[in-house]
């Protein structure tokens, strides 16, 4: 009945709409959808216009729509009523304004388009499907003509002459979505329920449809396109071989426009809604990307799964580029420290968080609330979904990857062959992250938000501000405070234990670490290469210890104190050692030390694995520069160490060791048993490789270097190279170190290495109940000699250490003492028939015995020494003397005994 239009579009009616019937607005339908996308030709320019001219004109009212008006009469009067009670009774003037016939302008604003407008509002609630269908069909003509939209032009007039002003028509939504902040707020409201309308389906913005028409086909050709399913799908293969650009292109800046604010993305919008009123009341009220940045920070505390998820894809898409909450915080920022940036592949928020330290409080805040997200699950990281798939399926498959644990995963598989490389490179640098804030743990903070608060209130407090000013340091409090952690919180303990491993790692997982260390990394391991965990620029650090600058040796330090106090917390030892801990110290209880001295201590046996001892030599050359890696000595010489140097006898304490060989050298003098048995062990390794002692490798390095040329280090061969070439020694120092050594292996079978290497069989034999020290060991090895598997080397050894003569005949006492008590064991019967005389009898006899065969036996064995034995009647109690505990008993009370060289 529009000839005007007929006459213009007769071809095009012809070409696209021959199968439709006229009347009810049908073939002025098809002609608009057919002009979105032009089969053979393109659409005249003079019939695209009509058509777009008379679409636009047929939605100012609601009766001016055929459809609308006969579809939607039962929703109109259900849910729009005042609005079509209003509209009807407005005079024509009234409804579209009146316009000054000489300049073309209004001098009066309409109120057309409210039913639309109502009707739009309430889409969700509408009751007939053939209204809905209407509606969506309208949507989509004011998505592409904003003057379709009556309400939203009138509002947004002055916003589109300030913001968009030129712009192509169809691009105006996208335009005043870009400046949604800067909206009035008319203009914002109308805006945002269009683009809240828009992400319900996909259909509904034909500029994106016709965009993606190829991609669609490709990768989604049987998504329906209702709940943004057919959206996603085509987000989900936007990095696929073969995408569209062009597709690419307008998804990502539709993605942008949206994340504008939450109510325009569809899943946020419908199952946030919730967690945001509970969660973010006031910026929810605010709008725009405050309302995201809010729910995004406080990610952890968000209880619907449903939303949880939604936040997470919204960071997943986020990441190619900044993302619209982002932006405006971090525009400025991102200007002046990411220009020279490609946006793409999270390359902006990667910049950004390199300056993290730099950019404004508001871009801090925002790029916190975007990675609290990224770290809640892979499915939350783009680069991570796309480059550790296959890590994924081959590694973890039962794990969900929208759970933290598939991080936890990931990083327990960091050093799988199945691990590819682009994916670990992920993994480091979300773990790195992690520990940059208490609250991007979503794990830690979870479980330890109690401890936190308890003994960490002044870190806490910084922390809660989410904006990367705390630098770690609750989860440092944490780590130095696991003790009080462990008594009161399990699961917080194995939270905390988890991050310090990882810390010990690599320490530049430390914030404060990384940034005191910076500086000793460029001057000292500059050319070191990565192997993948930070270990490779951890080591050179290790390596050059005397050489750190102060802070970052402090820190240096403390990691490496951590490593050794526990195997838990030492990745290296842990994996070489599996077996044998499992071998040698299964029943041994982890913590303070224990199992890694307990593998030190069996270094040597033939059933060490390689790897193994090989890393229990670099352990042991490691704690020869502080007594702090070495958790027993710390704990049991605390008092005899405080003592020592009160006395000034510890010498230079600021040298390597120098606290260690204060212990050592004064060991006859040190009070607590406890620090003497770990003193000995110090000793012992220091006997079995002059590596173990940091002062006489410094003192005798260019010795050794001269005199003992090809030969190889431990099993005490550099010990025994420079004794060989004792006169030829130019250092003095390392000269008397070299006597200090033969001393002490001379007066200590335990120490002495050759003894504890060489007679291993003959101490479990003869040996295994004798304490050491006072030189029972050898004593008692001694008295063993000439027995049948008493073996050659064993005897060979023990003639590298001095066997006195007062242990001698104490080690025979005791074994005269031990075979007496076996046979009164196996003679038990016989001893309940004869009662308390018969064993008095025999300890009196056994007394007798022994003092005999032990003055024969001294007198032909040690000539230079005898023994006097004078017996007296006293009339008081006698102390038992500590030589003969079997005298002791049988005359207590009667007599004394008393023994002592002459």
């Amino acid at each position: 009945l529009n000839l005007d239009v007929f006459t213009a579009c007769k071809v095009e009616v012809t070409e696209f709409c021959a199968n439709k019937e006229f009347g009810e607005a049908r073939i002025l339908h098809c002609l608009w959808e057919s002009s979105l996308s032009p089969k053979e030709r393109e659409f005249s320019p003079e019939c695209r216009t009509k058509v777009d001219k008379l679409t636009i004109r047929s939605l100012q009212d609601y009766r001016l729509d055929f459809g609308v008006r006969r579809q939607c009469a039962d929703d109109i009067a259900q849910h729009c009523g005042n609005e079509q009670s209003r509209v009807d009774n407005m005079t024509l003037a009234e409804l579209f304004g009146g316009m000054d016939p000489d300049s073309g302008e209004y001098y009066r604003e309409g109120s057309s388009g409210q039913v639309l407008h109502c009707l739009k509002k309430k889409m969700g609630e509408l009751s007939s499907d053939r209204c809905k269908s209407e509606m969506m069909r309208v949507v989509r003509i004011q998505a592409m003509h904003i003057e379709a939209s009556p309400i939203l032009y009138r509002k947004c007039k002055a916003d589109i002459e300030t913001h968009c002003k030129g712009l192509d028509p169809t691009r105006l939504h996208v335009c005043l979505r870009q400046h949604l902040t800067e909206l009035s707020e008319e203009c914002k409201s109308a805006e945002i329920l269009q683009g809240k309308v828009e992400s319900t389906d996909m259909t509904l913005k034909p500029a994106l449809m016709a965009a993606c028409s190829g991609a669609i086909k490709q990768f989604c050709p049987d998504v329906p396109p209702g709940n943004a399913a057919l959206r996603r799908c085509v987000q989900d293969h936007m990095k696929d071989s073969g995408f569209p650009v062009q597709c690419k292109g307008a998804m990502i800046e539709d993605m942008q426009g949206s994340g504008r604010d939450w109510r325009m993305k569809w899943g946020i919008s419908t199952h946030c809604r919730g967690e945001m009123t509970r969660l973010c009341p006031e910026e929810q009220k605010v709008g725009g990307g405050a309302g995201m940045q809010c729910l995004r920070s406080n990610f952890a505390q968000v209880r619907n799964p449903a939303c949880k998820h939604e936040l997470q894809r919204s960071a997943r898409f986020g990441s190619d580029n900044l993302a619209p909450s982002v932006y405006k915080a971090c525009e400025e920022d991102a200007k002046k420290y990411c220009s020279e940036i490609k946006p793409g592949g999270g390359k902006l928020h990667a910049c950004l968080l390199e300056h993290k330290k730099e950019v404004s409080k508001e871009c801090a805040k925002a790029e916190f609330a975007f990675a609290a997200v990224q770290l809640s699950g892979v499915s939350a990281d783009d680069a991570a979904s796309r480059h550790c798939a296959s890590a994924i399926k081959a590694l973890c498959p039962d794990v969900d990857p929208s759970s933290s644990k598939m991080w936890q995963c990931l990083e327990d598989k960091r050093s799988s062959q199945d691990m590819p490389h682009e994916c670990a490179e992920i993994v480091d640098a979300r773990v790195a992250l992690r520990h940059s804030e208490f609250h991007l743990d979503s794990k830690l903070s979870q479980v330890c938000s109690a401890e936190a608060k308890r003994l960490c209130p002044d870190q806490i407090s910084r922390a809660d501000a989410k904006d990367f000013s705390s630098d770690g340091a609750v989860i440092t409090c944490l780590g130095e405070k696991a003790e009080e952690v462990k008594a009161s919180n399990k699961d917080c303990f194995e939270a905390v234990a988890r991050a310090t491993k990882q810390r010990v790692q690599n320490v530049a997982r430390d914030p404060v670490a990384n940034s005191v260390c910076q500086g000793d990394v460029k001057r000292l391991c500059s050319g070191v290469k990565e192997r993948g965990r930070g270990d490779a620029i951890q080591s050179c650090l290790q390596d050059h210890q005397d050489d750190l600058s102060p802070d970052c040796r402090k820190k240096i330090e403390h990691y490496m104190a951590l490593a050794s106090s526990d195997i838990r917390l030492n990745t290296t030892l842990q994996e070489a050692c599996k077996a044998s801990v499992k071998k040698f110290c299964g029943e041994v209880p982890a913590g303070e030390g224990r199992v890694i001295e307990c593998l030190i201590g069996h270094m040597q046996e033939p059933e060490m694995d390689a790897g193994c001892r090989g890393g229990l030599q670099y352990e042991q050359r490691k704690r020869s520069k502080s007594v702090d890696f070495m958790w027993s000595l710390k704990k049991g010489c605390a008092s005899d160490l405080k003592r020592l140097e009160a006395e000034h006898q510890c010498g230079d304490l600021m040298l390597p060791g120098s606290r260690v060989d204060c212990l050592t050298t004064h060991v006859k003098s040190l009070k607590s048993p406890a620090c003497v048995e770990s003193t000995r062990r110090v000793m012992q390794s220091h006997s079995a490789d002059l590596r173990n002692r940091a002062s006489m490798l410094r003192a005798c390095k260019g010795d050794i270097k001269k005199l003992c040329h090809g030969v190889s280090a431990g099993e005490g061969r550099w010990h025994m190279c420079l004794r060989k070439h004792f006169d030829k020694i130019k250092s003095d120092r390392c000269k008397a170190m070299v006597e200090e050594i033969r001393a002490q292996e001379e007066e200590s079978a335990y120490v002495n290495y050759a003894v504890q290497s060489k007679c291993k069989h003959e101490q479990a034999t003869y040996c295994s109940g004798v304490h050491p020290g006072d030189g029972r060991l050898a004593a008692c090895l001694a008295l063993h000699k000439g027995e049948t598997g008493f073996s050659k080397d064993c005897a060979n050894a023990l003639l590298t250490v001095k066997v006195a003569s007062k242990g001698l005949a104490e080690a025979r006492t005791q074994h005269m003492v031990a075979e007496l008590s076996r046979f009164m064991e196996s003679s038990k019967g016989w001893m309940e028939r004869h009662g308390l005389s018969a064993i008095v009898l025999a300890a009196l006899g056994t007394a007798l015995l022994t003092f005999a065969l032990s003055y024969w036996f001294l007198k032909r064995r040690f000539k230079k020494v005898g023994y006097v034995v004078s017996v007296a009647r006293l009339a008081g109690p006698l102390t038992p003397p500590r030589l003969f505990p079997a005298v002791a008993s049988a005359c207590a009370g009667a007599c004394t005994a008393r023994v002592g060289e002459r």
